[in-house]
C-alpha cells in the first residue's frame, strides 16, 4: 500500500529523517519504535502531508504523494490520529467523531460509521452527549481512534496511542488495535512501548536519530540482542 524510500525531512536546516525507507503493506500492523526525539513523529507527518521539506520518494498504491496535499491524503485514506489527541474540548464526543468524515466519501458512509464506532467502542455511545474535555485520558484516547475511524481509512496512522495512560487502559488500546486491523484497516503504530507493540505487530522499524537502525519480523526483532537489552531492558 505504501512504500517510503530514501525519505529526507527537515525541519529549516537541521535533518531530521535521513534516507528512511520503510514500506506498509495491506492487511498488516507494522511498527515504528524508538525512543523519544527519534523521528517518530516527524515520520508519520510527511507521510500524512503536514511537513513542507522534504525529499525522497513516498507512494501510495503505487500512485507518487509528492504533490498531494494533506487533505487529498485523508481523501485517498491515509489518516493520522495525532499524539496527544488533540480533540476539541467543548465540543460533545459526537460532534468530534462526526467531524472525523468531512471528506465527501466519509460524509456519505457517516451514519454507518458511527455505527461501526459505537459497535467497536460501546463506552463512546453512553458518553455522546458529554463534553470530549470532561473524558479520561483513555476515553479521550478512543475518541481520538473513533474519529480517525470516521475518516474511513486505508492506512490508520497512530501516533503514540498509548502515552500517558494507565496499564489497563494500554492493554485496552492494543486490543482495539487488533480489532481494527480485523475489520479490514491496515495500521501503522508510533510507539515508546516496544514490547506491547511487537506482540500486536507484523513487522517493526527502528528509529534512532532519524535513521532506521533495525527492521524486520515481530519475531526477530523481539530475539534480537540489541533490542532485547537496549529496549526491553532483558
Amino acid at each position: 500500500m505504501l512504500k517510503v524510500e530514501d525519505l529526507n525531512v527537515f525541519y529549516g536546516d537541521i535533518q531530521v529523517l535521513h534516507e528512511v525507507s520503510i514500506e506498509v503493506r495491506e492487511g498488516e500492523i507494522v511498527a515504528i519504535l524508538g525512543v523519544n526525539a527519534a523521528g517518530k513523529t516527524t515520520l508519520l507527518n510527511t507521510i500524512a502531508g503536514l511537513t513542507k521539506k522534504w525529499n525522497g520518494t513516498m507512494t501510495w498504491m503505487g500512485q507518487p504523494l509528492h504533490r498531494v496535499p494533506a487533505f487529498r491524503r485523508v481523501e485517498m485514506g491515509i489518516v493520522l490520529v495525532p499524539e496527544g489527541r488533540q480533540l476539541f474540548p467543548f465540543m460533545t464526543v459526537l460532534e468530534n467523531l462526526e467531524l472525523g468524515a468531512y471528506s465527501k466519501a466519509a460524509r456519505r458512509e457517516k451514519e454507518r460509521s458511527l455505527e461501526f464506532v459505537f459497535q467497536l467502542l460501546p463506552k463512546l455511545y453512553e458518553r455522546r452527549h458529554q463534553l470530549a474535555g470532561s473524558l479520561s485520558g483513555g476515553e479521550q484516547q478512543m475518541v481520538a481512534i473513533g474519529r480517525g475511524l470516521m475518516a474511513k481509512p486505508k492506512l490508520l496512522m497512530l501516533d503514540e496511542p498509548t502515552l500517558g495512560l494507565a496499564p489497563k487502559i494500554v492493554h485496552d488500546v492494543f486490543q482495539l488495535i487488533q480489532d481494527i486491523r480485523k475489520s479490514g484497516v491496515t495500521i501503522l503504530l508510533v510507539e515508546q512501548n516496544m514490547h506491547q507493540s511487537l506482540q500486536v505487530a507484523d513487522r517493526g522499524y527502528v528509529l534512532e536519530n532519524g535513521r532506521v537502525t533495525i527492521s524486520g519480523s515481530s519475531e526477530a526483532l523481539l530475539r534480537n540482542p540489541t533490542i532485547r537489552e537496549a529496549y526491553l531492558g532483558i
